[in-house]
């Protein structure tokens, strides 16, 4: 994909280096939109299994039997 936004953009009449500025600004956004997606799901895997005093709740780890 690195290569296809350049070469676009290449085609299209624009600088080389306009064409790789914009693709370290998708970089950039994927690396972020990927950071904080593992921030959430850490943050909520610890509110789910830790008690509200920071211990580990084992019971919530097992399935629930009805």
């Amino acid at each position: 994909m690195k290569t296809l936004v350049i070469c676009l953009q290449n085609l299209a009449g624009s600088s080389p280096l306009r064409a790789v500025a914009y693709q370290i600004v998708v970089m950039f956004m994927i690396a972020a939109a990927v950071a904080l997606g593992a921030m959430l799901v850490v943050v909520l895997a610890g509110r789910h299994f830790m008690g509200p005093d920071a211990t580990l709740r084992l019971d919530r780890l097992t399935a629930k039997k009805p």
